[in-house]
C-alpha cells in the first residue's frame, strides 16, 4: 500500500509489520531460532509435521496461503519419498516417516518465512 497510503507507510516501520506477523502465530510454535536450535515445522522426534496455516499462517493480501500449503504438502511427500529411496525401502515404516518429517520440518521454514513477511508488509 505504499502508493495508496504513502503517509501511513512512512510512520509504520517494517518492524511493525513483522511483529504483527509474529503475533498472529500460535503461542506454542516458536518461529525464531533459539540458541543451538533451528526453526522447524515438525516435532523433534518427527511424530508430527505441520503444513498450511498450522505451520505458516499468512495474511490474505497476496493470495499465497493456499499455494504455500500445497507446496508444503508436496515437500512433505518429497521428504518421505527421498528418505525411503535413501534407505532403499519399498514400504515405509514409522521411523522413516519420522525421519522424513524432521527433514521437511527443518527445510521448509526457509522457503516460507520470506513469503509470510511479504504478506504482512
Amino acid at each position: 500500500f505504499l502508493e495508496e497510503l504513502p503517509a501511513l507507510h512512512k510512520v509504520i516501520s517494517k518492524d511493525s509489520f513483522q511483529s504483527a506477523r509474529i503475533n498472529r502465530r500460535v503461542s506454542w510454535l516458536k518461529m525464531t531460532e533459539e540458541e543451538n536450535k533451528k526453526v522447524t515445522f515438525s516435532t523433534e522426534n518427527g511424530r508430527v509435521a505441520l503444513v498450511g496455516d498450522a505451520a505458516h499462517a499468512m495474511t490474505p493480501s497476496m493470495g499465497e496461503g493456499c499455494n504455500t500449503a500445497m507446496e508444503s504438502a508436496v515437500k512433505l511427500v518429497d521428504a518421505i519419498t527421498s528418505t525411503m529411496e535413501e534407505k532403499e525401502m519399498k514400504l515405509v515404516d514409522i521411523n522413516t516417516i519420522s525421519e522424513a518429517f524432521v527433514k521437511y520440518g527443518l527445510s521448509r521454514p526457509a522457503d516460507v518465512q520470506p513469503i509470510q513477511e511479504m504478506s504482512a508488509a
